[in-house]
C-alpha cells in the first residue's frame, strides 16, 4: 500500500474546468483506512481525557484537513456560536479569510465536557501517540508522514461520502463566503430593538432623493443614449459655505441643511434629467443613507471626491447602455463594469467605483462583479454575506401595517416582502410582473416569469423562469394581494395588468418606488443591519432552499435539484448560484454528514457514552421505537441540544487575536479606551465599527453609554435642569446614545484623543493611569459641582481646590489661564477696585495663585447671572500679558470638559472600595 510522502499531497485532482473533482490513486486506501479507524474509534473514547475526547472528535468528525486547521479549529471551540440549528465556530485563517465550521453532536458533547486550555501542543503530542497505537498502518509511517497521511486520508474518506458539491466547497474548489458572527447570532433575537422615530423621519426626508429617480428608472425601459445633465448640481449638495471640511455624514446640522437641498436637486432631475442623472442620485442617497464599501460614516469631503472621481466616466457609459439599469441582466452589468474599469485612469476612482458596484448590487440585484474591480486582491473581492432569517421576514411583515398612511401603500409593501420571500427576484422583476404570470392551485403558487420581447422587462429575454411555492408561512400575504388585483382589473384590463399596478393607470404602477424604499427601512429596522435590502430577501432564498435540500432524510439527493435551484434564481451555472449567493457551506457540509451518520449502525455502548444513559435502557426503548434504524443517533442529537456549551462551560484565558474581541472583557477599560469609544459615538458611528476600532465588545460600549448618561443625568441635576434628565434603565440605547449626543452637544462637552496644545501633558498623564487615584476622583466630583457653562467656577468654599490641584499635577502652565471676574458695572476705576477688592474674588485669586503662583491673566466681564462666582478658562497657547481681548477660538474648553467628562465616566468602572493608587 502507497505511503503519503508530500504533505501537500491531495486524495483529489481538480482539472482545468474546476468544475470537475476526481479521486486520485491513493483516495480508495486512504478512505478504507480511515473508514476503519472511525469504526474502531469507539473503543477508544472510554479510556481518553474530556480534553482528549474532544480532539479526537475534531480529527473524526469535522473533517480538517491539516495540522494548523484542528489547532484552530480547538481555539476557535473557546466561544461557539449557538443557534437554533446547530452550534458553529468561526475563526480567520493566515490568509485573512473567515472560516466557520458546523459542529458534530458527538463534538458538542465532548466540548460540554472539556475545558480548553491555551497551549493545546501537549495534547496534539497525546493525540498522536493514541493515533500511532490505533491508526492501521500508522506503526510503519515515520513521524513526519503520520499527520499529512491521516489528513489525506480523512479528504479521501470525506470524498465518497459527501455530494460532490458539497466536498467542492469544503476543499476551495467552489469559493464561497460565511456569514458573520453576528448575522448568525440575530437568528437567536426574537423579538428585535426598533430604532426610534427619528429613524423614520430621516428616511422620509431622504425619500424625496430615492422614489422620484427610481420611479425614473422603472418607466423607461431604454437609456436613449443621453448623457447626464445635473451632474454640477448634484455636486453642489456635498458643498456648503463656510463649514470645516471634517464635517462627516452623521452630523445633524449638515444633514438637516441637506433635505432641503436634496428636494430642488430631485426636482430638478425629475423634470430636466436623463436617466444617467437618476441613476446618480440614487447613488448619492445610498452614499448618503449607508456610507460607502469601506467607509461606514465617511466624511463629506471624501463622498464628495468619490462623486466627482467616477460621475463623467459612469454617465458616458451608462448612455451607451440598451437597457435602464432596473432591467439589465448579468451580461448587460458584466459589460457595463467592464467598460467602467477600462476607464480608470486613477487611483481615487477605484475605491469610488467600488463603492458605486456596491450601489447597483444592493438596489438593482446586479451580478458580483469584484474580480473586475480588484483583480489582485482575493480579501477584497469577496462577496457581502449576508441573509434574512424567517422570524425577522415575520417581524418585517407585521411592520407593514403602520408603514404608511395610505393603507394601499401597506398592502402593497406587504405583498413586496411576502412576494420577496417566497420567489427569489430582483426588484425589477417584482415591478415586471403582472397577473397572467401567476397560477394558484390547491398545491401552492406557481409563476412562469416570462420577458417580454421588445419591452426590456426582466432579467432577459431567453430566460424563462418557471417558480413554484407552497411556503404557508408566507404564501395568503400574496394571494390576498392576487385576488384584490385580480377583482380590481376583471372589468378593466384583465391578466394583462402589472402586480403592482395603478388600477387607475394602466401602465403604472402606484408608487413601487416609495414602496421598494419602505421595503429596505423595514428590513433595516427589523434586522439593525444597514447593508440589508429588498436584494437580501434573493440571498436569503437561496441558502434557505439549499439548505431545505440537504437536511432531506435518509433519500439520495440529485444534484439536479440544486440546477433546479439555480434556474429559479436565473443562473445558468450552479457555480454562480453557490460562490456569490449561498453563505452557509458549513451548515451543508453538517447536513450531508448528518444523513450518513443516520443510517449507520452504532451499538449501545458508544451511544450510552455520549448519552450518559444505561446501555439496557438505550436497547430497550430502540426497540420500542418505529424508527430503530436511526434511534440512537436522535439520542446523540437529542443530547447535543440539551448542552448549552456556550452558557455552561467556563470560558478559558488565553485565547488567539482573531476571537478575542468576542469575548467579555474582564479588565477594566483604560481611560483611552473610554475616551475613544465617546469620541466615536460623538461621531455618529455605528456600533459595530466602535466595536472594530476600539477593539471591545457591544457589551462594554452599551455599559460605557450607560454610565456617560449617569453623568450626565448628574451635570443636568446639578445646574437645576432635571427636566431635561432620562431614566437610565427605562430608556433603549439608540434614545440614549442620541440623548448623549444632544446632551454633550449643548453643554459644549467634546471628547477626543487630540487635546490642546495646553493640554497635552494632562492628556497624556490621565492615559498612563491604569486605576483610578484619589485626586481624579475628588477632581471629578469637583467638576461636576463647579462646572460653569464654559469654564470652572470658583466658589468661596473651596470646593473647586481639586480640580485645581488635578490641572497642576497634569502640567498645566499658569500663562494658560484665564481669571475672569463678574461685575455688573466696571466702567469707572472706582467699580474695578470695588470688584476686585471683594471677598470673592480675592478667594478665587487665592485659590488660583495657591496652585499656579501669580502669571495667571485676570479679567473682568459683565455679569450674567444674579450669583455668578469667579470662573476659570484654559487657552488653547499661553496668554500675553498685554490687555488685549481674548478671542474666543483662542478659549475653547470643549476638549477638556470632554476629557473630565471621559475621565469621570471610565471611574465609574472602579468601585470607591477598590485598590487607589496614592
Amino acid at each position: 500500500m502507497s505511503r503519503i510522502k508530500s504533505q501537500d499531497a491531495q486524495a483529489w485532482q481538480a482539472h482545468r474546468a474546476k468544475n470537475v473533482i476526481t479521486p486520485t490513486l491513493s483516495a480508495s486506501a486512504g478512505a478504507a483506512r480511515f473508514d476503519h479507524f472511525l469504526r474502531t474509534s469507539e473503543k477508544i473514547f472510554s479510556g481518553l481525557s474530556d480534553l482528549q475526547s474532544l480532539l479526537l472528535c475534531t480529527l473524526l468528525y469535522q473533517g480538517t484537513q491539516s495540522i494548523e486547521e484542528l489547532a484552530s479549529l480547538l481555539r476557535a471551540m473557546a466561544t461557539p456560536i449557538e443557534i437554533n440549528d446547530g452550534c458553529f465556530v468561526q475563526w480567520t485563517s493566515n490568509e485573512g479569510a473567515r472560516q466557520s465550521r458546523a459542529l458534530d453532536p458527538r463534538t458538542r458533547i465532548a466540548l460540554s465536557r472539556a475545558q480548553i486550555t491555551h497551549d493545546v501542543v501537549d495534547e496534539l503530542r497525546a493525540l498522536k501517540l493514541i493515533v500511532q497505537t490505533h491508526y492501521p498502518e500508522c506503526q510503519h509511517w515515520t513521524s513526519k508522514e503520520i499527520w499529512p497521511t491521516i489528513f489525506h486520508d480523512s479528504m479521501a474518506w470525506l470524498s465518497h461520502h459527501l455530494p460532490l458539491v458539497v466536498f467542492a466547497m469544503h476543499v476551495g474548489q467552489i469559493s464561497t463566503t460565511r456569514l458573520d458572527r453576528e448575522i448568525l447570532l440575530r437568528k437567536n433575537v426574537p423579538t428585535p430593538n426598533y430604532p426610534d422615530s427619528s429613524a423614520r423621519d430621516e428616511d422620509a426626508a431622504m425619500g424625496v432623493a430615492y422614489d422620484a429617480p427610481m420611479d425614473a428608472l422603472f418607466e423607461i425601459d431604454e437609456t436613449k443614449t443621453q448623457r447626464a445633465r445635473c451632474i454640477p448640481e448634484i455636486q453642489r449638495l456635498f458643498s456648503e459655505t463656510g463649514r470645516n471640511t471634517d464635517i462627516r455624514l452623521s452630523d445633524k446640522y449638515w444633514r438637516a441643511n441637506l433635505h432641503a437641498r436634496l428636494s430642488v436637486v430631485s426636482d430638478l432631475v425629475t423634470t430636466d434629467g436623463t436617466p444617467c442623472d437618476s441613476i446618480l442620485l440614487l447613488w448619492v442617497h445610498h452614499l448618503l443613507t449607508v456610507g460607502s464599501l469601506r467607509l461606514l460614516n465617511p466624511k463629506v469631503a471624501t463622498i464628495s471626491r468619490y462623486f466627482s472621481a467616477v460621475a463623467s466616466l459612469i454617465s458616458s457609459t451608462y448612455s451607451l447602455c440598451k437597457k435602464s439599469a432596473a432591467y439589465m441582466d448579468d451580461q448587460d452589468w458584466h459589460a457595463f463594469f467592464t467598460d467602467l474599469k477600462h476607464g480608470l485612469n486613477n487611483d481615487l476612482q477605484r475605491p469610488a467605483l467600488a463603492s458605486f458596484h456596491d450601489f447597483c448590487t444592493v438596489t438593482f440585484g446586479a451580478p458580483a462583479a469584484t474580480d473586475l474591480l480588484f483583480p489582485n486582491n482575493s480579501q477584497e473581492s469577496n462577496v457581502h454575506a449576508n441573509t434574512i432569517w424567517n422570524t425577522e421576514i415575520d417581524q418585517a411583515l407585521k411592520l407593514t401595517a403602520t408603514v404608511n398612511d395610505d393603507p394601499r401603500i401597506c398592502a402593497s409593501v406587504q405583498a413586496l416582502i411576502a412576494i420577496g420571500a417566497i420567489f427569489p427576484l430582483r426588484i425589477g422583476e417584482a415591478r415586471a410582473l403582472r397577473l397572467e404570470d401567476f397560477r394558484q392551485s390547491s398545491d401552492g403558487l406557481e409563476l412562469r416569469f416570462s420577458p417580454r420581447r421588445f419591452q426590456h422587462q426582466g432579467k432577459s429575454q431567453s430566460a424563462k423562469r418557471l417558480m413554484y411555492t407552497n411556503e404557508a408561512r408566507w404564501l395568503p400575504y400574496v394571494t390576498s394581494w392576487l385576488d384584490r388585483r385580480t377583482n380590481e382589473e376583471q372589468e378593466a384590463h384583465g391578466k394583462s395588468a402589472l402586480f403592482f399596478g395603478d388600477p387607475h393607470r394602466h401602465t403604472h404602477t402606484y408608487q413601487f418606488a416609495m414602496c421598494a424604499r419602505l421595503v429596505n427601512r423595514i428590513l433595516k429596522e427589523v434586522t439593525g443591519d444597514e447593508s440589508v435590502s429588498f436584494h437580501t430577501l434573493r440571498h436569503a432564498w437561496v441558502n434557505r432552499s439549499i439548505v431545505e435540500f440537504f437536511a432531506q432524510h435518509g433519500e439520495s439527493q440529485p444534484t439536479s435539484r440544486l440546477h433546479a435551484i439555480a434556474a429559479q434564481v436565473g443562473h445558468a451555472d450552479i457555480r454562480t448560484t453557490l460562490e456569490h449567493y449561498f453563505h452557509r457551506p458549513d451548515q451543508a457540509i453538517r447536513l450531508a454528514l448528518n444523513n450518513y451518520w443516520r443510517t449507520q449502525k452504532m451499538s449501545s455502548n458508544i451511544v450510552g457514552y455520549w448519552t450518559g444513559s444505561n446501555n439496557a435502557r438505550l436497547r430497550k426503548a430502540k426497540q420500542r421505537d418505529l424508527q430503530s434504524s436511526s434511534f440512537y443517533w436522535k439520542c446523540v442529537e437529542k443530547k447535543a441540544l440539551k448542552n448549552s456549551t456556550a452558557l455552561n462551560r467556563p470560558k478559558a484565558e488565553g485565547i488567539d487575536h482573531f476571537i478575542a474581541n468576542d469575548l467579555p472583557k474582564r479588565k477594566p477599560p483604560t481611560v483611552k479606551q473610554v475616551l475613544k469609544i465617546l469620541e466615536d459615538l460623538s461621531n455618529g458611528l455605528p456600533l459595530k465599527t466602535i466595536s472594530i476600532r476600539c477593539s471591545c465588545s457591544h457589551q462594554l460600549i452599551d455599559k460605557v453609554i450607560d454610565q456617560a448618561a449617569a453623568i450626565l443625568n448628574e451635570l443636568l441635576s446639578m445646574q437645576g435642569d432635571r427636566r431635561s434628565c432620562i431614566p437610565v434603565e427605562k430608556v433603549t440605547s439608540s434614545l440614549k446614545i442620541t440623548w448623549i449626543f444632544e446632551t454633550t452637544r449643548r453643554l459644549n462637552i467634546r471628547p477626543s484623543l487630540s487635546a490642546e496644545p495646553s493640554t497635552t501633558s494632562l492628556v497624556e498623564s490621565q492615559i498612563k493611569n491604569q486605576s483610578p487615584t484619589e485626586l481624579q476622583r475628588d477632581a471629578m466630583r469637583s467638576w461636576i459641582h463647579c462646572r460653569a457653562n464654559r469654564g470652572i467656577s470658583l466658589p468661596a468654599n473651596l470646593e473647586a481646590m481639586p480640580i485645581l490641584e488635578w490641572l497642576h499635577c497634569g502640567g498645566v502652565k499658569p500663562d494658560c489661564l484665564l481669571l475672569r471676574i463678574p461685575a455688573k458695572s466696571f466702567t469707572s476705576p472706582h467699580d474695578r477696585a470695588l470688584t476686585l477688592s471683594s471677598e470673592t474674588t480675592l478667594s478665587a485669586t487665592q485659590q488660583v495663585r495657591g496652585k499656579f503662583g501669580s502669571f495667571f491673566r485676570t479679567e473682568i466681564v459683565k455679569l450674567r447671572a444674579v450669583h455668578q462666582a469667579p470662573y476659570l478658562l484654559v487657552a488653547r497657547t499661553p496668554l500675553s500679558q498685554v490687555s488685549q481681548v481674548v478671542s474666543p477660538a483662542q478659549l475653547r474648553m470643549d476638549r477638556l470638559h470632554g476629557l473630565l467628562f471621559s475621565v469621570a465616566v471610565w471611574i465609574k468602572f472602579f468601585p470607591e472600595f477598590s485598590h487607589e493608587q496614592p
